[in-house]
């Protein structure tokens, strides 16, 4: 019985592309570390994990180097006190600099932002104002990939996932690996 299982795996076509086996262990182990994690981790640090490897997934246009990196927050959200968890650890090579806005600015070069809750009125707005620059947008608002937001988080029960709008993140330069595009709920072409 055990041969006639080994033999059986050894024909199996899926099983005969590495590719395959590959994404879909790495999507089950994220689908189920996440469940198990719901339960042991608040909302606000699984979307900090969750902003922290989107950064890792993206790739920007001309990163000036020995400069940090700029995670810019802009408006309150529950998640922002996680988020300044984040100083210090690297991305593309760099340290991220947290940096707290009240108000969008030309002042403050951003390399990502995340938009708190508070801001939901003037989103379309603040996401206009980062469209012709390569800033990775992130935000919880409702309908944030519709407005032209580039990564919205969304919740799926007490699952946290998330929508992407790689046509804007192209308009802006930035690249998104197809492995991070793999695991998006929605992805906005």
């Amino acid at each position: 019985m055990h041969t006639i299982f080994q033999t059986s795996l050894r024909n199996n076509p899926i099983i005969k592309k590495p590719g395959w086996v590959a994404i879909s262990v790495t999507i089950l182990i994220l689908l189920l570390t996440n469940a198990a994690n719901s339960h042991a981790r608040s909302e606000q640090e699984i979307k900090a994990v969750y902003l922290y490897n989107f950064l890792k997934f993206v790739t920007w246009p001309d990163l000036p180097s020995n400069s940090p990196f700029s995670l810019c927050v802009l408006g309150e959200d529950i998640v922002n006190d996680r988020l300044k968890n984040l100083a210090g650890q690297p991305v593309t090579g760099e340290a991220i600099s947290i940096h707290f806005l009240n108000k969008p600015s030309s002042e403050q070069q951003c390399n990502a932002l995340f938009i708190g809750e508070s801001e939901k009125k003037f989103i379309k707005e603040i996401v206009q104002f980062y469209s012709k620059t390569p800033t990775l947008t992130i935000s919880s608002v409702d309908n944030f990939i519709q407005s032209g937001g580039m990564i919205g988080f969304i919740t799926q029960g007490n699952l946290i996932r998330f929508n992407i709008n790689l046509k804007q993140a192209r308009q802006t330069q930035l690249s998104i690996s197809s492995k991070l595009l793999e695991l998006a709920i929605e992805v906005e072409q």
